[in-house]
Formats: C-alpha cells, sequence, structure tokens
C-alpha cells in the first residue's frame, strides 16, 4: 500500500515537472516571436523618373579640310620675316611670310627708268613723223624719208609696250615678296624660318 502511494506521487511529480517545463518552453518561443517580429528591415528606395535615353554610336573616322592647297614661293629669295606659327587660325589675305625685297625694288625702279626713255623716245619719233608727213605733203622730201619717219615712230611705241611689260612684271613679282593666305582657315606646321632661302615655284 505505501509502495503505491509512493509511486502515485512520484508520477504526480513528473507529471507536474513535465507541465512546467512545457509552460516555460512555450513562454521562450513566443519572447523570441516577440522580439523578432518587432525588429525593423531596412529597405533601399529609388524614384522612378520617365525619360528619354540617348543612343550613342561610335564610329571610326577620319577629318579631312573642306579647302586645301600648298602654298608655292613665286618668286626667290631669303625669307626675312614669318608671321605665324603651325597650327594657327589665319584670315585671308593675311600676310605669312615675307621675302627680302631688295633686288625685285631695284627691277621695279629698273623699270620704270626704262619705260620713261622708252616714252620719251616714242614722242621724239611722233614729231619728226609728223613734221615728215607735212614737208611730204610740200614735195619737200621723199616717200623714203616719210615711211622711216613712220618706222622709227611704231618702233618707239613697241619700245613702250615692251617697257610696260617689264615694269609690270616687276612689279608682280615686287607683290609676290609678300606670301598671303589664298582663304581663310588653319595652317599646317612648316619647317622654313627667317633666313631659309626659297626657290619660285619649288619651295613649298
Amino acid at each position: 500500500m505505501l509502495s503505491f502511494i509512493r509511486s502515485g506521487r512520484a508520477r504526480k511529480a513528473m507529471a507536474a515537472a513535465l507541465a512546467a517545463t512545457f509552460v516555460l518552453s512555450v513562454a521562450g518561443c513566443g519572447q523570441k516571436q516577440q522580439q523578432g517580429g518587432n525588429k525593423a528591415a531596412l529597405v533601399k528606395t529609388m524614384k522612378v523618373i520617365k525619360r528619354d535615353t540617348p543612343l550613342v554610336y561610335d564610329y571610326t573616322g577620319f577629318v579631312q579640310a573642306q579647302q586645301e592647297m600648298e602654298l608655292k614661293a613665286q618668286v626667290s629669295g631669303q625669307i626675312t620675316a614669318k608671321y605665324f606659327k603651325g597650327g594657327d587660325n589665319v584670315s585671308a589675305g593675311q600676310t605669312l611670310y615675307a621675302i627680302d625685297q631688295r633686288t625685285y625694288q631695284a627691277n621695279v625702279l629698273n623699270a620704270q627708268a626704262g619705260l620713261a626713255n622708252a616714252r620719251a623716245a616714242l614722242a621724239n619719233a611722233a614729231l619728226n613723223a609728223e613734221r615728215y608727213s607735212t614737208l611730204y605733203a610740200q614735195n619737200a622730201i621723199s616717200k623714203q624719208v616719210l615711211d622711216n619717219a613712220i618706222m622709227q615712230r611704231d618702233q618707239a611705241q613697241a619700245s613702250v609696250n615692251a617697257q610696260e611689260a617689264i615694269l609690270e612684271n616687276a612689279q608682280i613679282n615686287m607683290t609676290d615678296t609678300s606670301v598671303s593666305a589664298p582663304f581663310s582657315g588653319r595652317i599646317d606646321t612648316t619647317a622654313l624660318e627667317v633666313g631659309n632661302y626659297v626657290t619660285a615655284g619649288q619651295t613649298t
């Protein structure tokens, strides 16, 4: 009888202990779930904007000038001045180089003197031709003398024309001692500097 009572008490004590353990376990899980539910999660947000996206294409190519030319010296001589640097932008008519003018100035002066002499000779020949025409009309000279006077006048006129052409050519050469840009643009690099000698029609 005593053994049975002890056995019944033991069972009740064991059952009470198990019940207490279960209650504690359930309570612990509830606290963990409650603590986990209160923790906030960090989320990164971004504003959405509607707009066009440009399309960019890359191509391989090269740049070529719309106008391009090589400048060649029109007269020979030594470069006395340079008015630009390689890569500069220049304007049409802008002076780029100056070539020694002394020889060409002398040629202009000589041509002017030659033209003056030729015009003087023409004036004298024209007076003679006019005088001989009057004498021929009076039967004072022969036709041959008059023809010679007219021929000398025509030769003097031809000499004047030749001297005018020489002077014009000398003046052109004088102008060509100043090398100018034919149009506006960017000028390339060049190895020519002050002191270099250039040759007409050859030096670029």
